[in-house]
């Protein structure tokens, strides 16, 4: 069984140690522009994510539960980082 630590979603290995290869992709932006949030589920499409995203007071949360390896979420995370480059 897999469990998460944390806001970014590490996976956790069965010891409880963090699995550094493994994790869930969490974005979040501060602000409910439609178009930028369309554009961001968007992203998550291209690379066949599932996603969940609800809107918080100041913005949007999106995670995907799909679990992805290490250097996938280097690449879809550099693809976002001019929009929200303190996340996470």
């Amino acid at each position: 069984m897999n469990r998460t630590k944390g806001l970014v979603c590490s996976i956790l290995n069965e010891d409880g140690s963090k699995n550094k290869n493994k994790k869930l992709f969490f974005f979040e932006i501060d602000n409910h522009d439609i178009a930028l949030i369309d554009s961001i589920l968007e992203l998550y499409q291209k690379y066949e994510l599932s996603v969940v995203y609800h809107k918080t007071g100041k913005g949007v949360h999106f995670l995907s539960p799909t679990l992805i390896d290490l250097n996938m979420w280097k690449i879809i995370h550099k693809e976002l980082l001019h929009i929200n480059f303190k996340c996470p």
